[in-house]
């Protein structure tokens, strides 16, 4: 119980950094930005490759050139982390999800 029960806070802390930059990102757009690198060393480069690969993240450039830096929303990041959350945890189980 007691893990559980820590699983579900870590869960909900983790929910409401993403509500957190998500009002950031209203305020002030540029704050979302990340790049591949910031990316990597945040969420891990395995993680990051497999979810762009499984389209559940997409990267993007700001400029024109290949070797522009490629760019990642933060919220989106922490979106589909949050989504695996709650999935390992089960909390969708019952639902029609």
């Amino acid at each position: 119980m007691t893990n559980d029960l820590y699983a579900i806070k870590e869960l909900m802390t983790s929910c409401s950094e993403m509500g957190a930059a998500n009002y950031a990102k209203s305020i002030q757009p540029k704050s979302d930005d990340m790049t591949q690198n910031e990316a990597f060393e945040k969420f891990g480069q395995g993680w990051v490759r497999s979810h762009v690969k499984n389209d559940l993240i997409r990267g993007y450039r700001k400029g024109p050139a290949k070797n522009s830096p490629i760019y990642y929303s933060k919220t989106e990041l922490m979106t589909v982390r949050n989504a695996e959350k709650a999935s390992r945890l089960g909390v969708f189980d019952d639902t029609k999800i």
